[in-house]
């Protein structure tokens, strides 16, 4: 069994062997330890951020809306990758593998493609909608 192995000056190690390629991030611990703890500290703001937003839109009656629908729904989906997709992608941005199993893996990447894609349309609905709000009240007047 032989394995190859190539480095390059941009910190990633990649090996072969059997056919099967692997790659390994070559960060020293101080630098796994830094982004963990960045990483970490988005994955707060995130949750608490949309959180607010959320008890925001549960408390204050007027805020209900259609149009603050859309920024609920957009918090839900934010809330979620920070709660969810974010956490499980940490391991795998330290070390270089995944090394949660196959299950999570899929089950990351569904989560993670929906809700992105899922947050992304939400953007575009409140701008449409703003944009209606905007052109309606001008055309009214």
């Amino acid at each position: 069994m032989s394995a190859i192995t190539h480095s390059n000056n941009t910190g990633v190690n990649v090996s072969a062997m059997n056919g099967t390629a692997s790659f390994e991030l070559l960060y020293s611990e101080s630098i796994k330890a830094i982004l963990t703890v960045l990483i970490s500290l988005l994955i707060v703001i995130t949750i608490l951020g949309n959180v607010l937003v959320m008890f925001a839109f549960i408390l204050d009656k007027t805020l209900r809306s259609q149009s603050n629908f859309f920024l609920l729904n957009l918090a839900i989906c934010d809330f979620l990758l920070g709660a969810v997709a974010i956490p499980l992608y940490i391991p795998y941005l330290v070390t270089g593998k995944w090394l949660l199993g196959r299950f999570l893996c899929k089950l990351w990447l569904v989560v993670d493609y929906t809700l992105c894609t899922a947050s992304a349309f939400n953007v575009a609905l409140i701008s449409y909608d703003r944009f209606l709000c905007v052109t309606m009240a001008v055309l009214q007047r």
